[in-house]
């Protein structure tokens, strides 16, 4: 396996499946972000269809990076999970250089070519993710890593019933929820540097094996992301609220490595451990300014947080003015104006 990172964009390009992925005078490309449904997705489509490829991916916040990978005229390119428009490095390449491009995501693209070079699949229920996407274009052949897939994917809540319906003990559900959680914690670095593992890496270690089980019986990974992400979240509980009152908190966390890693593990735990409130973590996005993780009060019953509270690039001087906005937003009525400075 060869890597080849490219530093400034957190994207990483390695060989996968023994050699360099070249079919006759093209290449057999696979690009993906590197959270657990991507990689899952992926992994399952290179199980069923082995091929020497290049795997070019990279952390959550590389992910605009890779849809700006330049593909080649005559390229194979199976794409998953990675912002797509025609006017993107992967829109324009299946019309012009007659590369083929088979595009996969639960939430479809944004734009679709009618060209005989493209194709793409995504699922019509909110609750399918890419992993179970191609788990039902393979007619479960590999079930173990869609699943692993479906636990690392934020919001897919009814895993797990589908786990028990599919005869999948306690023990199993939670080894392959952990698995997948873990290489989504490895992707969602806040800045590249400080990833655990480059995802096109660990990539290679999971296509090594057909069942994730086996994977976790021969491969120490797991545990080792899993070490890493419990040490970075007793770091994080042992931060101090920034401001709190009775309904909701606001944390602010230090510009330090592992604050760039845990900030959206850290803001489920907060607000498991206090359902009744609010909770806000901003984290270091690596820029001197802080970015937003928002978990509205779980016994309020609301199941996602509001646009408006989704801030990529909050300026220091503007943490007194976002704790004011929060504290007033009431989480029922969301009565708040957006800031627009923060988006």
């Amino acid at each position: 396996m060869r890597n080849k990172a490219n530093g400034s964009l957190g994207v990483t390009v390695c060989d996968a499946g023994g050699r360099a992925g070249v079919v006759g005078d093209s290449r057999a490309i696979d690009i993906c972000a590197g959270d657990a449904d991507a990689l899952c997705a992926v992994l399952q489509w290179r199980l069923h269809e082995p091929k020497a490829v290049q795997m070019v991916s990279g952390p959550l916040c590389a992910t605009d990076a890779l849809g700006r990978f330049r593909v080649l005229p005559g390229d194979e390119v199976l794409v998953c999970n990675v912002p797509f428009n025609r006017q993107s490095a992967l829109g324009t390449c299946a019309p012009v250089g007659n590369a083929r491009v088979q595009y996969l995501d639960c939430r479809g693209p944004a734009e679709c070519h009618s060209s005989p070079y493209w194709s793409a699949g995504h699922a019509t229920d909110a609750k399918v993710c890419t992993s179970l996407l191609v788990n039902h274009l393979l007619h479960g052949k590999f079930l173990g890593w869609a699943l692993v897939g479906a636990y690392g994917s934020p919001g897919q809540h009814g895993v797990n019933a589908q786990a028990i319906r599919l005869g999948c003990s306690p023990s199993v559900r939670k080894r392959l929820q952990r698995l997948g959680e873990v290489i989504t914690y490895n992707a969602e670095v806040v800045h590249p540097r400080y990833v655990y593992l480059e995802p096109a890496a660990l990539y290679a270690r999971l296509l090594r094996y057909d069942n994730p089980l086996d994977f976790l019986q021969s491969d120490p990974l797991a545990d080792e992301l899993d070490g890493l992400l419990q040490s970075d979240l007793q770091t994080g509980l042992a931060c101090k609220p920034y401001w709190e009152d009775a309904h909701a908190s606001v944390y602010v966390l230090p510009d330090e490595a592992w604050a760039y890693r845990v900030a959206r593990q850290l803001k489920s735990r907060l607000a498991a451990l206090a359902p009744e409130r609010a909770i806000a973590v901003l984290s270091p996005a690596g820029t001197g300014s802080f970015r937003a993780a928002v978990q509205p009060a779980l016994k309020a019953g609301q199941t996602f947080t509001p646009k408006k509270w989704l801030i990529e690039h909050l300026p220091p001087n503007e943490v007194d003015n976002f704790v004011g906005a929060f504290s007033a937003s009431g989480w029922g009525g969301l009565r708040t104006p957006v800031f627009r400075a923060w988006i």
